[in-house]
C-alpha cells in the first residue's frame, strides 16, 4: 500500500438524502471516527445544492443509454423534466447513470478538494467494464465526490441462483432489499473504502472476510462486509495514518 508524505483530506463530508429514513447517518460518522481522527460532517442531499433547473440536465445527459455503449445525447425535455420531478422528491426505477459522469457533474458544486466527501444516492450508478465493454450497476464509485449507491448495494453484488428459482431458503441468508435494515451497516463500509481509496489509492482489499472486500456476490457482502471487520493489514493501516495525523499535531504544538 502507498503511503503520504502529508494529509490526504482535512475533513470528511457525508451527504445523505433526508428523505432516506432507513439510513442512520450519525451511526456512519461514528464509524467513520473510529478509523479516522478527523472531523466528519453529515450534510443533506447534495443533489438539492445547486439548481434544479441546470442539475436537471446535467443528470439527464449522464444517462446509460445503451449498456454496452459509453455515449451520451442531449437529452429530450421529458428525460429533464423527469430529473426535475425526482429532485423534487418523485421517484422513478428503471434509470441507470454513468457514475463518473455524475462524479464529474457534482465535482462542480464541491468547493474545497482538500475534503473527502461522499455522496449518498438511490440512484442506480453504473460504470463500464474493461473486460467485457458492458456497464455494470456499482455499489460505490470511488472518485471526487465519491458515490455510494443504495440500489448498487442492492443490485450490483449478484445473487445466487436459488433467489430467482423461488428455493431463498436454501440459500442461508438473506440478500439486500430496498430500505434494508442493514443498508448503514453496509453504507459504512463503503465509506470506509472510498476513504482509502483517497489514501492510498486501492480502495479494495483481496482478502475476503475484510470489510473493504470488493464483493461481487451478495453472500460475501451479508456474511463479511456488513460487519465492518478489518484485516490485519488495513487496522494497521488506520493505525499508522492515526499516528501520522497526531505526531502532525504535536509538531505544530
Amino acid at each position: 500500500m502507498r503511503s503520504w508524505v502529508e494529509l490526504p483530506f482535512k475533513k470528511v463530508i457525508l451527504y445523505i438524502p433526508e428523505d432516506m429514513e432507513h439510513v442512520q447517518g450519525d451511526d456512519i460518522v461514528r464509524y467513520l471516527n473510529g478509523y479516522i481522527p478527523l472531523p466528519v460532517e453529515l450534510r443533506q442531499d447534495i443533489f438539492h445544492e445547486p439548481p434544479i433547473r441546470t442539475l436537471s440536465k446535467e443528470l439527464a445527459e449522464c444517462r446509460v443509454r445503451e449498456i454496452d455503449r459509453r455515449e451520451f445525447h442531449e437529452p429530450l425535455p421529458i428525460e429533464v423534466e423527469i430529473e426535475r420531478k425526482m429532485l423534487k422528491g418523485k421517484r422513478f426505477s428503471g434509470i441507470l447513470y454513468d457514475g463518473h459522469r455524475v462524479a464529474r457533474v457534482l465535482r462542480e458544486y464541491i468547493d474545497r478538494y482538500d475534503i473527502h466527501h461522499i455522496v449518498v444516492t438511490d440512484r442506480l450508478i453504473g460504470t463500464m467494464e474493461r473486460y467485457d465493454a458492458r456497464y455494470h450497476a456499482r455499489t460505490v464509485v470511488c472518485s471526487i465526490p465519491s458515490i455510494i449507491s443504495t440500489e448498487g448495494i442492492v443490485q450490483g453484488p449478484a445473487k445466487p441462483r436459488e433467489y430467482y428459482t423461488g428455493t431463498e431458503d436454501d440459500m442461508g441468508f438473506s440478500p439486500m432489499e430496498p430500505e434494508d435494515p442493514r443498508m448503514t451497516d453496509a453504507i459504512k463500509t463503503y465509506a470506509l473504502q472510498s476513504v482509502v481509496w483517497r489514501m492510498t489509492g486501492q480502495p479494495f482489499c483481496r482478502t475476503k472476510e475484510c470489510a473493504l472486500h470488493n464483493s461481487h456476490w451478495q453472500e460475501e457482502l451479508v456474511r463479511y462486509q456488513i460487519k465492518g471487520e478489518l484485516c490485519d493489514a488495513h487496522r494497521e493501516l488506520f493505525q499508522r495514518f492515526q499516528n501520522f495525523i497526531y505526531s502532525k499535531e504535536d509538531d505544530c504544538s
